[in-house]
């Protein structure tokens, strides 16, 4: 089995040919923002580019089955998640973003709707060294060394960890506030909707209540698509440190916990609007 820290080690330390680290020992790569997504393109065995999205919601990197297949990757075996079944792919090198390497890596295959990807990069990729998505200047930079200051940022009530009973990469947690009541996320750069909750939390919250207008909406994920659909409303103020937003578009799913040990998730909408900056071995997240 490959080891999840040593493969980003590998990773985030093997410059290619031609690059020069950038600011503070940095290693730079290019994202965009499109569809959604967090994009970097990303070359299979030098073959490419394909567009990946950096997905900080995901434990596990995958890649388009169909995409695998055209590209003829050995099949390494079958592997449940989620409670199904996806085939696991073998990649000899895997280039993102024209600047870091990352040989012998394993992909899981992906089926439906990427929204504009080809695969997804998972959370151990800013989770086991210090990095930034900086998203102003359009740039994932990794620190090898560690980043030591960090100016003009502000540390978040925030955790890295691997969640209860489960495997792969390391995710971030932060805690917010939604109409003064704290509440633990997961960071998913992944999600498109700003927030989504668990519905014992949503009605704790009275985000559940008939009196309250709400659209339904379909929850599909990696696990497909949910049997019932979520309720979508605004919500009052959602303050993540010193930075708020009004009235937020909240989701409160209508299914049983999906994130162990959460609240819920916060995605791209708000995520998008603060550069991350992670402190890996301080465990902690600042914006």
């Amino acid at each position: 089995m490959l080891d999840r820290r040593s493969l980003i080690l590998a990773l985030a330390a093997s410059p290619l040919a031609g690059t020069a680290p950038a600011q503070g020992g940095a290693v730079v790569a290019p994202i965009r923002l499109a569809d959604e997504r967090v994009l970097i393109d990303a070359l299979i065995n030098g073959q490419g580019p394909f567009p990946f999205a950096i997905d900080t919601g995901a434990v596990v990197s995958g890649v388009e089955e169909e995409l695998a297949l055209k590209l003829g990757l050995p099949l390494v075996r079958k592997v449940r998640l989620m409670k199904r079944e996806f085939d696991l792919f073998k990649v000899a090198e895997l280039t993102l973003g024209g600047a870091v390497r990352q040989p012998d890596a394993a992909l899981f295959g992906l089926k439906g709707n990427l929204r504009g990807a080809t695969g997804l990069i998972a959370a151990g990729m800013m989770t086991s060294l210090d990095s930034t998505l900086d998203f102003e200047r359009q740039e994932w930079r990794v620190y090898p060394a560690g980043l030591t200051e960090r100016p003009g940022y502000e540390r978040l009530n925030s955790w890295i960890r691997l969640d209860r009973g489960a495997n792969g990469s390391e995710r971030i947690g932060v805690e917010v506030t939604l109409d003064g009541k704290p509440l633990k996320l997961v960071v998913d750069t992944g999600l498109p909707r700003t927030m989504v909750l668990e519905r014992d939390v949503g009605r704790r919250l009275g985000y559940w209540d008939e009196s309250r207008p709400y659209s339904p909406v379909p929850w599909n994920g990696i696990g497909g698509l949910a049997p019932k659909p979520s309720r979508a409303m605004r919500g009052g103020l959602l303050q993540v440190g010193s930075v708020r937003f009004e009235a937020p578009v909240v989701t409160v799913q209508d299914m049983a916990p999906i994130q162990q040990g959460y609240d819920g998730i916060i995605g791209l909408p708000v995520l998008e609007r603060m550069n991350l900056s992670v402190d890996s071995r301080g465990g902690a997240l600042w914006i």
